[in-house]
Order: structure tokens, then C-alpha cells, then sequence
């Protein structure tokens, strides 16, 4: 007999097994997914069984040295997701796989025992006793009868900002903890169904990892994230393995967790495409393989969101995914206004300023009332483009469509998208004005705008510059959600999942970099942007209100 084994050798070549032949004492022993020592080269390494069979290489073949633990280390729906995802993204078999497992694992000595540990399954969860819409009940009467049949389905949940989504993720993981093994890849003795949370950042949904302890325990939650160090990944790697725990929640990474009897797995926030791929090998994206570990294993898939991608909902059309829709906030509460502020006739009227008269106005109001206020700046508005300040015209590359950027090493403009260059311009195209400036502003700047207008005001900024620590993001959003902080400027990080009820304001400082930047996505994404941030405001007593300016 033979084994193919997979080693880390961090290889891209994609046929990057090696074959070894099994010892006879262990014929009856070895199986698929075992953690195995093997000789490679002159050193004794790691390795795991992939595929066991007996076609005798051409080549002479060295021996297995020794079976590490009988338990298999990954199951079989594990080996092919790494299959597909070294196929579809063509990158190494071995990579794909050795990406699921913890870094240090290999220097763990202590067997892991897969049934050693059994989890407490006569839990009580507090769900809540809200009244919940006819949407919703609509919507979790369809999930419920997927997870009762254990086959594979695809949803898309379009819920507007506030119309309930959590509940109904909170109340289909409780339908599928109750509910015993319905598919065949699974040896999961506990005999209970459990699921993954995936959020674009685990550090940015704090909210969500409260409730779901609220409602299941903390002790049955396993929490996987990039920031945690490799001592705790592979402590929470073992937790799962070992079936105490059957909640997984984490980012996109968190798609891997070895959970051995997967009924479930909901993406949130799925229009978040930057947060769901992979910016190292292998470059997977989360939706495809979220898609296809729901086939090995039967699971229910949800992706869930206010603003869906155009792929998504393309999906849907062709009749891949079945739509889900919750039209309406909770309490048939009405939407947030929306108000657009030309820029231009600001200046027009000598404003000068970062904030329109109609923003300085409603953020005194809100700081009067005692309420909250959130300001937006994308990152990307940083970027410099080159605008014309008489007509508002943007310049382009003639070629691809997109914005040129200036730079200042060789004083040319730059197309990001095709690498051709620009000389500047100093007179309009359009208008023949020579009244040509570049725009970019940050957050930082804006904090100390609103310091100088309103000076007892307290603000505080959330971007990558001032979360710098694990916890910062949590300390920032803590002090907001206490209402202590009356005006928090930020970037992407305030615009998930928040649900405070004091947010009256929110306002967008400017969208014109974020609608030129050199993406095809980006009037898409400016579309996300203004509906997810209209929906943190306006969520108990008030309307809420979103200030919209641009040029």
C-alpha cells in the first residue's frame, strides 16, 4: 500500500503530493487525514495522508516513519475544499490545506483526542421574546425547513438597515444546535448540528459576539481572528476539534474551523468584498468557498446584508440562490432622510469650510439634544484627484475611464489602471477655467475642524491611525456605545452592524474620491457606503439623519 502525503513546504506547484509506501503494520491503522512522520530529504518531517492506494510509483518509494495519532487531523471535506480551492485559485494542494490548520501545530506533542472532551448539549438558550415580523417568520419558516432536510442551500438575506437580520441569525443557530447529523460526511459523535459566523472584521462587530453569548454561552463560542497570537489560534483550533465548542465566529478565515458536524454557515455584511479575499496565499474568496463547503457538507448557507453585491444578486436572477427579503425596519420604523449638499453652492455663499452650514447646523442641534453624531471620511479620500473647481470636472485617462492620480516623484499623472502617464494640467478641458486644484482630506483634519467649532464637545476618531492595539477598536466603541463620546469621526470601521440608539446625525464629509477612485465597483461601493451608514442612525426614538456632501 502506498499513501500520498501533503507536506508544508509552502510549494505552488499544484501537484505537490509525495507518495511514500506504508508500513505493513500500519495497513489497517493509516487513514485519510492522519498526521503522519515521513523522511524528506535528510530531515524527519510532518505530513498528511491525503490519498491511500496501491499503484507502485516508477520511482523508488521511503517509508512512513511513524502514524502521530490515529485520529484523523483533517476530515475528508476538509482535503477537498483544499482541492478546490488549489484548482479554482491555482496555488498549491499543500498550501490550501496547511492554511486550514494552526502554524504551531505541527510542534504539539500531546495526541489530540477528537472525542476526549464532550460539549454540554442541555443548554438553555435566552432567546428573546420579541414579537418578530411576518418577514421574519416568513424568512426562518424556509431556513428551518433547509436545516430539517440537511441538503445544501444558498440563500441571499436582503435586509434593509434595522430590519432584524441578527434575530434571525441568533434563531436559526438555535434551530440547528438542536438538530442531529443529516449528511454523510460527518463521524460527529455529539450528534448536534453546529454553524459559522463570518463577518468582513471581528474586531469591528463587537455587538454581534455580545449577543451571540447572551443568547448560547460563552463557553460554547469560539472566536477566530487574525489578531489572535499563535498560542490562543491553537488553543481555539483544539477547542473546536475536540467538540467544545460549536459556534465558530471569526473573519473570513474562520471558513476553515474544524468543526465536525457543519449544518451551518452565515456570512454578514456579504457585500464586503475587500474584508473576504485573501491578500496572501492562497488568495481564495470567501463567497466561492463558503459555497463549496456547504456542498461537502450539506450546510445551509446565508449571506446576508443591506446592500448585496450585483454578483450576488445576479445569483439570484440565474436561480443559483433563493431570495430572502426583510423590506422593512423593525416596528415599521421609518428611513433615515437623506439630504445631498452641493458643495459648490457653499463656496458660492464664501462657506469655505469642511462642514456645510447644513451639517455645522445639525451637528449643534444633536450636541444640544444630548445625542450622538457619526462623520464619515473614507480612506481613500486621501488619494489625490485633480478637479476642475469652476465646473466640477474630474480628469480621466482617455483610454480606461479612470480618475488620474498625481504623483509627486516624477510630477506627472498617473493612471493606476493602465500605467499611462500625463503631463499636468493647468487649464480645463471643459470649461477653459484655470481654476485647477487637488482635493484630498483625512480624518485627522477633520477631527480638529470640529474640536475648533465646537470645543466642549467631546470627539474621538476611529481609523488605522489610532487603532493600533487589539483592544482599541473595542475601547473606542465601548466609550461611543456609553455615550461618551459625542462626535466620532472615522473611516469603513463605523459603518458595520452598529445598533446605538442615540445616533441621531451621520454625515458623509465628501464622496468624490470615493466615486473616483480607479475601480469599476466604485459607484456600487458609494451606494453601500450611503445605505449602511444612513442605517446606524435614527434606530429607537428618532428619524435620523444622513448629510450627504459633494461637488
Amino acid at each position: 500500500m502506498y499513501a500520498d502525503v501533503a507536506v508544508n513546504t509552502k510549494s505552488s506547484k499544484r501537484d505537490d503530493l509525495f507518495t511514500y509506501s506504508v508500513p505493513k503494520d500500519t495497513e489497517g491503522i493509516i487513514c485519510v487525514g492522519q498526521l503522519v512522520l515521513i523522511p524528506l530529504g535528510n530531515r524527519t518531517v510532518n505530513g498528511i495522508v491525503i490519498k491511500l492506494h496501491d499503484k507502485k510509483p516508477k520511482f523508488p518509494t521511503k517509508e512512513i516513519k511513524k502514524i502521530v495519532d490515529p485520529n484523523p487531523l483533517v476530515s475528508q471535506h476538509q482535503v477537498k475544499l483544499a482541492q478546490f480551492i488549489s484548482d479554482y485559485y491555482w496555488c498549491g494542494f499543500s498550501q490550501a490545506l496547511f492554511h486550514m490548520l494552526p502554524p504551531n501545530l505541527r510542534h504539539r506533542k500531546r495526541k489530540i483526542q477528537a472525542q476526549s472532551a464532550k460539549l454540554k448539549t442541555d443548554y438553555k438558550p435566552q432567546i428573546s421574546k420579541l414579537n418578530l415580523t411576518d418577514a421574519q417568520k416568513k424568512v426562518l419558516e424556509k431556513i428551518k425547513i433547509s436545516v430539517k432536510e440537511g441538503k445544501p442551500k444558498t440563500y441571499l438575506l436582503h435586509g434593509v438597515t434595522n430590519s432584524g437580520k441578527t434575530e434571525v441569525y441568533l434563531r436559526t443557530f438555535d434551530e440547528v444546535l438542536k438538530a442531529g447529523p443529516a449528511n454523510n460526511f460527518s463521524n460527529n459523535k455529539a450528534g448536534k448540528g453546529q454553524g459559522i459566523f463570518i463577518v468582513p472584521e471581528i474586531s469591528l462587530t463587537p455587538q454581534s459576539i455580545e449577543r451571540f453569548e447572551k443568547v448560547f454561552g460563552r463557553e460554547r463560542i469560539a472566536v477566530v481572528h487574525s489578531k489572535l497570537s499563535i498560542a490562543e489560534r491553537l488553543q481555539t483550533w483544539l477547542d473546536i476539534k475536540e467538540l467544545k465548542k460549536d459556534i465558530v465566529i471569526g473573519s473570513r478565515s474562520a471558513i476553515f474551523a474544524p468543526l465536525a458536524n457543519l449544518k451551518l454557515i452565515i456570512v454578514d455584511e456579504e457585500h464586503d468584498l475587500i474584508s473576504f479575499k485573501s491578500d496572501q496565499t492562497p488568495r481564495y474568496e470567501l463567497h466561492n468557498v463558503a459555497e463549496e463547503l456547504a456542498h461537502l457538507t450539506g450546510s445551509v448557507l446565508i449571506f446576508g446584508t443591506a446592500t448585496p453585491l450585483v454578483e450576488s444578486y445576479n445569483k439570484v436572477l440565474e436561480g443559483k440562490w433563493e431570495y430572502l427579503s426583510l423590506p422593512e425596519r423593525i416596528d415599521s420604523k421609518s428611513f433615515p432622510k437623506i439630504k445631498i449638499v452641493d458643495m459648490n453652492e457653499q463656496i458660492l455663499g464664501k462657506n469655505f469650510s469642511l462642514f456645510s452650514s447644513h451639517l455645522s447646523e445639525a451637528l449643534r442641534m444633536v450636541l444640544n439634544n444630548k445625542r450622538q453624531s457619526l462623520l464619515f471620511l473614507n480612506r481613500r479620500g486621501m488619494a489625490t484627484i485633480l478637479m476642475c473647481r469652476d465646473c466640477g470636472k474630474i480628469f480621466h485617462c482617455e483610454d480606461c475611464d479612470v480618475p488620474l492620480v498625481y504623483h509627486l516623484s516624477n510630477n506627472k499623472l498617473w493612471c493606476h489602471h493602465c500605467g499611462r502617464t500625463y503631463d499636468l494640467i493647468g487649464k480645463c478641458s471643459s470649461c477653459g477655467g484655470f481654476n485647477i486644484q487637488f482635493l484630498g482630506r483625512g480624518t485627522e483634519r477633520i477631527e480638529e475642524e470640529i474640536k475648533k467649532i465646537f470645543p466642549k464637545a467631546r470627539v474621538d476618531r476611529m481609523d488605522r491611525d489610532t487603532m493600533t492595539e487589539q483592544e482599541s477598536y473595542k475601547d473606542s466603541f465601548d466609550k461611543f456605545a456609553k455615550g461618551e463620546t459625542d462626535v466620532l469621526v472615522g473611516t469603513q470601521m463605523i459603518v458595520h452592524g452598529w445598533d446605538i440608539p442615540s445616533v441621531d446625525l451621520a454625515g458623509i464629509i465628501s464622496l468624490d474620491a470615493a466615486l473616483n477612485v480607479p475601480d469599476f465597483r466604485s459607484g456600487e461601493k458609494v451606494f453601500q457606503l450611503i445605505t449602511q451608514l444612513a442605517g446606524r442612525t435614527g434606530r429607537k426614538d428618532s428619524q435620523g439623519l444622513l448629510i450627504l456632501q459633494t461637488f
